[in-house]
């Protein structure tokens, strides 16, 4: 008797792996997405970044002792690059269409890119003119690479996470949130391990480093798979649905879901305006008939 054929098997692709297919499979948004995706995973993400933000200069100066007048002109540099930088990532990631959606490739590049710049701005084996050149490289990475990935992809996020409204800002709270609790520890809770235990002491702050971009890495990974079940599951039921009808995919442009954003996230702190509320009615409209 002839055995049967089989059929070979479709090989799955990047983002059908275990470790890169959304873990958000409900059609409800469950508490360890939000908990994971957009309160955790956000506050490692920018936690370096508040630490940066009272710590850095210090650093520069204190523990690397390099002249204000080069740290001056490299801030002067970097804004121009940083501004350039965002649209160009903006424009990346309206161009993004993949099977996980525009921003979740973006968010898990960025838990790679913001762990090597933190730790290139600590690990600095040169002197004299060729530390310059490493730490304007390192910064520049950091602030003009990593942290535009990172901030353009992870707002693109909310207002494509779900249908639900009231979900949508319950996730734009928790990241809210999360930005607030960076802001504490890299305000408040940083400076006392410098003042107590790194001090200018340039190995000690490569170890503290090192353990956040540790930290930064590992957490922004399971918040990639519970990010934005509407990419994964609405993103493959409408490109199923333009296929079947001959025509182009529909897709909802980056700027809408940026927009969006940033009205539920004003909502949720304070009470919500008349038009506000119109304004997210209409967003939501749009949304819903160009999909993801």
């Amino acid at each position: 008797m002839a055995e049967k054929a089989t059929a070979p098997q479709k090989s799955k692709g990047l983002w059908e792996s275990p470790f890169t297919s959304s873990l958000a499979k409900r059609d409800r948004v469950t508490p360890p997405e939000v908990i994971f995706g957009y309160f955790l995973g956000p506050f490692g993400g920018l936690l370096a970044s508040g630490i940066f933000t009272s710590q850095l200069q210090n650093y520069f100066t204190d523990v690397l002792r390099l002249d204000l007048s080069f740290l001056t002109a490299l801030q002067l540099v970097s804004t121009v690059l940083i501004v350039i930088a965002n649209l160009m990532v903006g424009q990346l990631i309206e161009r993004t269409h993949c099977l996980a959606g525009k921003a979740r490739p973006w968010i898990l590049l960025s838990a790679l890119t913001l762990a090597v710049s933190t730790v290139l701005m600590f690990f600095v084996p040169f002197e004299g003119m060729a530390r310059m050149v490493w730490i304007a490289i390192a910064f520049n990475l950091y602030y003009s690479v990593a942290y535009p990935i990172y901030n353009t992809a992870n707002s693109t996020l909310v207002a494509v996470s779900t249908r639900d409204t009231e979900k949508r800002g319950t996730m734009a709270s928790f990241t809210n949130i999360a930005g607030f609790g960076v802001m504490g520890a890299g305000t408040m809770v940083f400076p006392i391990l410098v003042s107590f235990f790194l001090k200018e002491d340039q190995n000690l702050w490569l170890l503290a480093m090192g353990a956040i971009a540790l930290f930064t890495s590992y957490n922004r990974l399971p918040a990639v798979s519970l990010h934005a079940r509407a990419h994964y599951r609405g993103g493959k039921r409408l490109a199923d649905r333009g296929r079947a009808e001959g025509g182009a995919v529909p897709r909802a442009p980056a700027v809408l879901c940026h927009a969006r954003a940033h009205v539920v996230g004003s909502s949720c702190c304070l009470p919500a305006l008349p038009v506000q509320r119109r304004l997210q009615e209409r967003l939501d409209g749009v949304l819903l008939q160009v999909g993801p």
